[in-house]
């Protein structure tokens, strides 16, 4: 029986380990080696709004009582020093370990996945996906001059949804059938069209606990090969940045790829918003890329990406929570 077999079998009550005891033992992306969301889109953009008409909007479609939510451990203040002796794969472990310590919150097929994101720039984008995929989620996007902007995610019900295209009055626009531009100020109240369609879950339920059963999961729903270095821990961090998983499934998904040959731990890093982390990182093709982690609490705090010539991208994961409708902020 290994360590997180332990914590698995004793649960919360068993103490995580402290570093001093564990010592000794977009432009986002970047050629190569940036994220690209495998298998069929996360969500189709039909309209921007205001974002507080869209709330509003979502208010009162998906009425409900506040649901449970997880949020995203805190990162330790400045002038953190991290443990030197971790290794890539005692971080992941570790990360796996905390993961097991958190409640299990099983979200409900007609709840939302809240994630808030820095993009950097001076950009924050909110997401609201829904956890079954069938509902219509939300983005918002608020830049550093303050001004946000809204767009509806359409959902998926029995392979279908529809949407209202570019026109007045139910009447399309006259121009050949060329597309509209989404910054565009054409209304978008012409012909409803119904399109076929395919679920984007922010959940999976099937999603295994077990590192072991890890590998075929990822090659079946995200179409990477799990041998290859930079497509799945793109991937890993691109999953962890949009969706939610049961503490035993991203445990599972550490402890896997922990496994992975040529990961490298890279201490004293920060993430594009300045906060302390301890990084677990690849190259490929004279660039390189991170998952960062928070060195206390090991949550994980997103993705830094440097291209051939050192231009430094990448996302901070500011928040994750199950909420019941568009626009509620837990």
């Amino acid at each position: 029986m290994n360590d997180l077999d332990l914590i698995r079998e004793l649960g919360s009550e068993t103490p995580l380990l402290s570093l001093p005891e564990l010592s000794g033992a977009r432009e986002r992306v970047v050629k190569g080696i940036g994220r690209d969301r495998r298998g069929p889109a996360r969500w189709l953009a039909v309209a921007a709004v205001s974002a507080g008409a869209a709330a509003a909007v979502a208010a009162g479609m998906f009425a409900g009582a506040p649901a449970p939510h997880h949020r995203a451990p805190q990162a330790v203040r400045p002038g953190t020093v991290v443990n030197a002796h971790l290794t890539a794969k005692e971080v992941l472990d570790q990360a796996a370990a905390a993961a097991l310590r958190q409640a299990t919150v099983v979200p409900r097929p007609d709840q939302f996945v809240f994630t808030e994101v820095n993009v950097g720039t001076g950009v924050v984008v909110r997401t609201w996906l829904s956890v079954d995929g069938e509902r219509n989620g939300l983005e918002t996007q608020t830049g550093s001059d303050g001004k946000t902007s809204s767009t509806v995610i359409l959902g998926c019900v029995n392979g279908f949804h529809k949407i209202r295209t570019p026109g007045v009055d139910g009447k399309p626009i006259n121009g050949g059938g060329k597309p509209v531009p989404m910054k565009s100020t054409t209304p978008m109240d012409g012909p409803v069209i119904t399109e076929p369609c395919t679920p984007a879950p922010a959940y999976f339920p099937d999603m295994p606990a077990s590192a072991s059963a890890m590998p075929g999961y990822l090659e079946q729903t995200q179409g990477i090969s799990p041998s290859n270095l930079n497509d799945l821990a793109k991937t890993v961090g691109s999953m962890l940045q949009s969706d939610y998983f049961l503490p035993a499934q991203r445990a599972a998904l550490y402890e896997f790829l922990a496994t992975t040959p040529g990961l490298a731990v890279e201490h004293n890093v920060q993430d594009i918003t300045g906060r302390p982390g301890v990084g677990v990182g690849w190259s490929l093709q004279g660039s390189r890329a991170m998952n960062i982690f928070d060195p206390a609490s090991y949550a994980y705090l997103g993705m830094t990406t440097w291209g051939e010539q050192d231009q430094q991208g990448g996302d901070a994961l500011l928040q994750v929570a199950v909420v019941s409708y568009p626009g509620q902020v837990p």
